[in-house]
């Protein structure tokens, strides 16, 4: 999530949200419940998809009214790919993401 917030920063101020169990970075700027019924990108990563057992759509689906892959966005390094990042249009947030601090 950090590495988007900054990667995103000079386009203008943006909402971010973490949905992971530990979003010690995120899960103190908002309110969670402000966001039903909005609309999102949800931005995960090749990476942390193969690190997981469930799919996006598994996990997160039930979060949203709809989850739809819109592409992936590879990053390079000296000319080799380093990490994938995979853009998902999420419409309709229905329920909040459940915080462990209260929020």
């Amino acid at each position: 999530g950090g590495q988007i917030a900054m990667a995103i920063a000079p386009l203008g101020e943006q909402n971010i949200a973490c949905f992971d169990q530990d979003p010690r970075g995120f899960a103190f700027w908002f309110n969670s419940k402000a966001w039903l019924g909005q609309d999102a990108l949800y931005i995960s990563s090749k990476l942390f998809q193969s690190q997981e057992r469930q799919t996006v759509q598994q996990k997160y689906g039930s979060y949203f009214q709809s989850l739809t892959k819109l592409g992936e966005i590879p990053i390079r390094r000296g000319g080799i790919e380093v990490q994938t990042f995979i853009v998902y249009q999420a419409q309709t947030l229905l329920k909040p993401y459940p915080l462990p601090y209260g929020n």
